[in-house]
Order: C-alpha cells, then sequence, then structure tokens
C-alpha cells in the first residue's frame, strides 16, 4: 500500500466449498462464481484498497453464521455483517471512514448500522432505484419540515442541467454526478450515473457527499482488487482444503496444500 491517503475499507463475501455437516457454520450460502445459493461456509473478507495504486491489502477474514445460527439470534445477514464491522471498528476507524461493497450492501438497514459506528458507504444502487433532484431554493419560512426533493429522476430523460459531466479519460461512455436523495436510504448521495455505449445506466453512489464523483468511481473500481486477493489465495495456498482452526466466530486459516 502507498502511503496513507485515498484508502476506504473493502467488504466482500466469498463462498467456500465444503462438503459434510459437522464444521462449525456450514450452511447454504450465496455463490458468486455459480450465482446460486450452494453447500458450504462463508468467510467475509475486510481489506484496505488505496485507489492511487490500486492495490488491496486483506485485513480480516471472519466467518459468517449460517441462516439457522442467525434464526436463533433473531438476525439477518445484514444485521451479521454490520456486528463483524462493529467488532473491529476500532482498527478500521484508524485507517479509513469509508466502506466499499457491491449492490448487495445498499440498504438503509446497512447504510444505518455502519453510520453508528462512523462510516459511510460507497456502493451502486440497482438500475430501479428511486432517486430525486435535491431542492435548492429558498427557504419557504413556515415551521413545516424544510423541502428536499425537487422532482424524481427519470433516467431515460436526465436534466443535464442539474449536474456536471464527469472528465474521466479511462471510461467508456458518459459520467455525470449530482447530489441526489434516495428514496430507499432516506437520505443525500454523492450520486454518480454512468451511461455506458450500450445505452444502459449504472448508479454509483456515496453516503459521504464531501466526495467527488470522481472519487466514487474510483473507489467503486477499485474494490474488485479485493476478489484478486481472495483469488490468489485459492489458488496458491488451496483455500477449499483449508483446515479451519475457529476461536469464537473468527477464522484463523491454516492452509494445507492439497495431497493427491
Amino acid at each position: 500500500m502507498g502511503k496513507q491517503g485515498r484508502w476506504a475499507i473493502a467488504i466482500d463475501p466469498s463462498y467456500i466449498s465444503k462438503a459434510g455437516k459437522k464444521t462449525p457454520h456450514i450452511g447454504r450460502f450465496w455463490s458468486g462464481c455459480a450465482q446460486s445459493v450452494k453447500h458450504g461456509l462463508e468467510i467475509m473478507g475486510i481489506g484496505l484498497i488505496d485507489i492511487d495504486t490500486k492495490d488491496c491489502m486483506m485485513l480480516r477474514a471472519h466467518q459468517s453464521l449460517n441462516n439457522k445460527e442467525l434464526s436463533l439470534r433473531n438476525k439477518t445477514m445484514v444485521d451479521f455483517y454490520i456486528s463483524v464491522i462493529k467488532r473491529y471498528r476500532k482498527e478500521l476507524l484508524k485507517l479509513s471512514t469509508l466502506i466499499v461493497a457491491d449492490a448487495y450492501f445498499s440498504t438503509s438497514t446497512f447504510v444505518n448500522g455502519i453510520k453508528k459506528e462512523g462510516f459511510s458507504l460507497i456502493s451502486r444502487f440497482r438500475d430501479n432505484a428511486c432517486l430525486f433532484y435535491v431542492y435548492t431554493g429558498p427557504r419557504t419560512g413556515k415551521r413545516d419540515r424544510p423541502k428536499t426533493k425537487d422532482g424524481k429522476i427519470d433516467m431515460k430523460n436526465l436534466d443535464l442541467t442539474r449536474m456536471e459531466k464527469m472528465e474521466m479519460k479511462d471510461i467508456e461512455g458518459t459520467a455525470y454526478t449530482l447530489i441526489a436523495y434516495s428514496k430507499a436510504l432516506k437520505c443525500k448521495v454523492r450520486l454518480v450515473i454512468w451511461q455506458m455505449p450500450n445505452g444502459k445506466k449504472k448508479l454509483f453512489f456515496s453516503t459521504d457527499t464531501s466526495l467527488s464523483g470522481e472519487e466514487v468511481l474510483l473507489y467503486y473500481r477499485t474494490r474488485f482488487q479485493i476478489e484478486f486477493c481472495f483469488r490468489d489465495a485459492k489458488a496458491i495456498l488451496v483455500l477449499w482444503t483449508a483446515r479451519l482452526a475457529i476461536s469464537g466466530n473468527s477464522i484463523l486459516l491454516s492452509m494445507l496444500r492439497s495431497h493427491h
């Protein structure tokens, strides 16, 4: 990693194939590679990314509870992910207040949960997200709640007078940025609308509105470096044959090479 600068915490749950029924916390988890739920284990990867060097350093690998265990605790998987961040809060805040994660985490439950711990979220909205322009006109002087929204954003007919065009050389298509209001998150966000050459649009955001649109896009794109950390671990240390020595819910990965 480079000298401390534009760093963020990347989080990414990763599925591990594991047969049998005796391994602690074994259950059914989402596999990104298979695009389906599969029997096995899951670890919550926590890495530190640097958008200037495009690097990622893995900080933690925390084992996830299965659905049955979560149900007994009256918790959801999102609640569990928040608890993991809370557990390592002090160490993580020394590095960055920004957490970068995929669209699964773009919910009010997760945003509010990490906000209580001092973090902001950089993520991606689903394509059908309900977003509004922010009202910037004069206050009415009435005691009513101040007006926040000023019309829904029509992704098929963008009002370009209310957003800035981004100048980024390494992306195809056109990108715009503005401060918008998210109905799902119930807060203002720094929004980036990326219109790709095929006409489709991708929506990226940060709940820290002080970030620029360029920074939001760079942070989100750099988060994919954590995938290389997982890939390298699986390729070099043969993660799928790992012996898991478990202390509480935190995995101590004692890797063994395969014996053929």
